[in-house]
């Protein structure tokens, strides 16, 4: 069986994509990890509950919407 062989294109496609997406991972991982040393939060997960909240509130109304109509 032979080994699969990556083309050129696609090697230059994750070398790009890594380059330009490592660096900032990287450095909100070390946000997260500086602020866990000091017992702060950056409050993402208040802000992912209030977005899903908001989220099913509005198609809760476009629901009811759709039903009077």
């Amino acid at each position: 069986m032979l080994p699969m062989v990556p083309s050129p294109l696609a090697e230059h496609a994750i070398l790009l994509a890594s380059t330009f997406l490592f660096p900032p991972v990287a450095m909100v991982v070390v946000v997260v990890v500086l602020l866990a040393t000091l017992g702060k939060s950056l409050g993402l997960r208040e802000r992912y509950v209030a977005t899903l909240i908001w989220i099913f509130e509005v198609t809760i109304l476009s629901h009811n919407v759709q039903e009077i109509l």
